[in-house]
């Protein structure tokens, strides 16, 4: 089962461990939100960030910040090591994210950014209903040029994996963590090229 918990200060140092723990850059550029002074889950400035935790243990971090736009919000997830990757943590983390997003913001516009050769990200993106709006590069501070989708979902458009606020859904809050329970099979994926 997977849940998001607000991300508080002290999770900082979970983000660093994983950081130095394995190389991270191989599948994100971007650890936490683009504001450094950002310290924690900050719903009242436009930013939604939380811990995903699978089974009772902390495996990642997903957050939705504000974009350029008004009415846009910034998709970042990512989980700590190769070890949780496709058992569907991340899909299911970020279909939390999107229904307490929607819950805030019913028009909301989520853009993300990944890399071209992720495959298993790009796939499992598509299927929560983002579309790819255009494709760029981005050169990393070790000068390696990376080619990234900027995809993109309408929050207002009714998905099936994603189902509007007041729609029948398998989802819970409790605790302050947001529960959902999915078949194990989906695929998760990771951005930030």
């Amino acid at each position: 089962m997977t849940a998001l918990r607000a991300f508080r200060q002290d999770d900082l140092q979970l983000v660093a461990g994983w950081a130095n723990a394995f190389d991270l850059e191989k599948y994100v550029s971007r650890l936490r939100p683009r504001d450094a002074l950002a310290v924690c889950h900050d719903p009242q400035n436009g930013l939604l960030w939380f811990v995903i935790v699978s089974s009772g243990v902390d495996v990642g971090t997903i957050w939705l910040e504000p974009g350029e736009q008004p009415n846009e919000s910034i998709l970042g997830v990512y989980l700590k090591d190769p070890s949780v990757f496709g058992q569907g943590i991340g899909s299911q983390a970020i279909q939390l994210a999107l229904e307490e997003c929607r819950r805030r913001h019913p028009t909301r516009v989520i853009t993300l950014r990944v890399r071209q050769d992720n495959a298993r990200a790009i796939a499992c993106y598509k299927k929560l209903g983002f579309l790819i709006a255009s494709r760029g590069t981005k050169v990393m501070p070790s000068g390696k040029q990376l080619p990234f989708f900027q995809m993109q979902l309408l929050l207002s458009t009714p998905s099936s994996s994603c189902p509007h606020e007041g729609a029948s859904s398998p989802s819970t809050r409790r605790s302050g963590a947001w529960v959902r329970k999915l078949p194990p099979n989906t695929q998760g994926g990771r951005s930030n090229p």
